[in-house]
């Protein structure tokens, strides 16, 4: 063999076999593949190994994904390598020489891997030093023993390296400096190199490999290191999860809790507030009617003694003084209501039926044919409502009823109660009979209620909020010609139409061409399917068709204006007015539809 050339066997290097041979049966088999750890299985170990989709090496206990059994994990492409290299030398010396066949027929004695050809030894002596490029050959020699004295049929493999040192052109690198990690010459020991750790270039490549070795179990501790504080982690951060998860659901529990009852508790006391209220105002009132009719009593005893004898000895003066006082003491009183404030609408629903309207209220005369409940407390009505019968349904808002009364005043039965469960109230406010369903709105707690005209409980829909279908403060209500029902959306500053079962059909205002301030109450126009809108902020009226259209609108402004804290609609078809309910004024002004009172 010549001095540039290396021989490693491959039958017998126990790096190959380690490398070749399965991890688990030991055995070297063709059918093998690679791991993702590029340790080396059979086909049947792997179809034994395999769990749940994954397989775990038996040397380094890494997973292996498999999920089709294993069939697509990469092949083992070094075994067939070798037996390929068993083919080639098995074939030396029967396939003839390849440069040879062209003139001549010589048995083939090597076998160049980088060209691919048989080669007798004439040939490959004149072969291996043609090295383009600074390149190199790899041959195959089965007649070549082994350094252990090894007889015929070990077959190895040489490798000739005819690349030329750059310093010494004269030699080639056989050598390899470990300090400087680089391939050398013989001549570069005693220059270059002079000191340095020097070996042969398979000494160092087993070195290297040593280390490589050495260094991969260092990592692969590491890693398992890693891989257990990676897993405590995980399990820290799925217990600090779990508590924060159970911790948060604790806040928002108490959170939720402790609102509803400062709500609960605000309503308690503005409710009783309000009642404490009324009865001051009812007190005020009674008294004021009191003082009234005594200074009417004093006022006429003074004029009827003036022409009496009983006054003649006293000074004119005197006498004249008197009228004056209970003159002033009458214009004092004028500054006092002579009624009752107006707390009730008119009640968007009373167009359902025009001769019980007609029989309440006469348009011609301007003053109610009569009047009822003064036997009862009633506290801040809202809202009334006429049935066919005639009975007369009334929102009683501070005791949180709902009153019904036969046409001629007598209370027939009341229903509801204070609370927020169903047929329960905390703040009624609209009322609408359709039909025999009659329908409360509620503007504490954002939702529509509808009852039988017996005051049984049937359903409700809505809830607090700004989206389609919910509400924030719905005040007043009514139906229109195709049973759709309309709700004064207050503090969201709109207008809703909905189905009877609840369904949100539309919004007016859908864009910034009308604005609606605080809509108190609605109207609907039964021959042409519009509605009326009455807003207590900015007071006006609009008049708008059911696709949202404004139609009309008008309202008196400035000093001396026409509606200064309207409360409550109401339109009739028949004479085609618009009355509004004024507490400010304590009156109701009709207005014709081009907004003229």
């Amino acid at each position: 063999m010549d001095s540039g050339t290396k021989s490693l066997n491959t039958d017998t290097s126990p790096l190959l076999n380690e490398t070749l041979s399965c991890v688990n049966c030991k055995l070297f088999k063709q059918a093998s593949k690679f791991l993702n750890c590029n340790h080396v299985i059979c086909s049947n170990c792997l179809t034994a190994l395999v769990i749940d989709g994954s397989i775990e090496c038996s040397m380094c206990n890494l997973l292996t994904p498999a999920p089709n059994g294993g069939v697509d994990l990469e092949d083992n492409f070094m075994t067939q390598h070798c037996i390929n290299r068993r083919e080639v030398l098995e074939n030396i010396g029967t396939v003839p020489c390849t440069p040879c066949c062209l003139g001549k027929s010589t048995p083939s004695e090597l076998f160049c891997v980088q060209c691919n050809q048989y080669m007798c030894q004439i040939d490959w002596n004149a072969h291996k030093n043609f090295v383009p490029g600074g390149a190199y050959h790899v041959f195959i020699d089965r007649n070549i023993q082994t350094e252990s004295g090894a007889g015929a049929g070990q077959f190895l493999v040489q490798t000739s390296f005819s690349q030329l040192c750059r310093e010494h052109p004269s030699y080639s690198m056989e050598l390899y400096c470990s300090d400087c990690r680089a391939l050398i010459c013989a001549s570069c020991i005693v220059v270059a190199h002079k000191g340095h750790v020097v070996r042969e270039i398979s000494e160092a490549i087993k070195t290297e490999l040593s280390d490589f070795s050495k260094c991969r179990e260092s990592l692969e501790e590491k890693i398992d290191a890693c891989k257990q504080k990676l897993q405590q982690s995980e399990q820290k951060k799925g217990a600090l999860e779990e508590e924060r998860g159970l911790k948060r659901d604790e806040i928002v529990q108490e959170f939720e809790d402790s609102l509803a009852l400062i709500v609960e508790q605000r309503d308690k006391k503005l409710f009783e507030l309000g009642r404490e209220f009324d009865d001051v105002i009812n007190t005020l009132f009674i008294q004021t009617q009191q003082l009234e009719s005594t200074l009417n009593q004093l006022y006429q005893a003074i004029r009827l003694t003036q022409s009496c004898d009983v006054l003649s000895q006293c000074n004119i003066d005197q006498l004249s003084l008197i009228p004056k006082i209970t003159d002033r003491l009458l214009s004092l009183t004028e500054t006092i209501p002579k009624q009752k404030p107006i707390q009730s609408s008119l009640g968007a629903s009373l167009h359902s039926n025009p001769e019980v309207r007609e029989h309440k209220y006469s348009m011609k005369e301007k003053k109610p044919s009569h009047k009822f409940g003064e036997s009862f407390n009633l506290n801040k009505t809202r809202a009334i409502a006429s049935g066919e019968g005639g009975d007369v349904f009334v929102v009683d808002k501070g005791n949180a009823l709902i009153h019904a009364f036969s046409p001629e005043g007598k209370q027939k039965f009341a229903f509801g109660k204070y609370g927020r469960g169903p047929g329960e109230f905390k703040n009624p406010w609209g009322l609408c009979l359709q039909g025999k369903r009659l329908w409360v709105s509620d503007s504490s707690m954002g939702i529509v209620m509808s009852f039988t005209l017996e005051g049984t409980y049937l359903s409700r829909f809505g809830a607090w909020g700004m989206g389609p279908g919910e509400f924030q403060s719905p005040k007043g209500l009514c139906a229109d010609a195709k049973g759709c029902l309309w709700v004064a959306d207050c503090d969201n500053n709109r207008i809703q139409r909905f189905e009877q079962n609840g369904k949100n059909l539309s919004i007016i205002p859908h864009d910034d061409s009308i604005v609606m301030l605080k809509p108190v109450d609605v109207a609907a126009v039964l021959h042409d399917d519009s509605v009326w809108v009455l807003t207590g902020s900015d007071p006006a009226v609009f008049h708008v068709s059911s696709e949202g259209e404004l139609l009309t609108q008008f309202a008196s402004l400035g000093k001396g204006r026409a509606l200064v804290h309207p409360i409550s609609l109401f339109y009739d078809d028949t004479t085609r007015c618009v009355l509004v309910a004024d507490t400010a004024v304590c009156s109701v002004t009709v207005f014709n539809e081009a907004g003229v009172a």
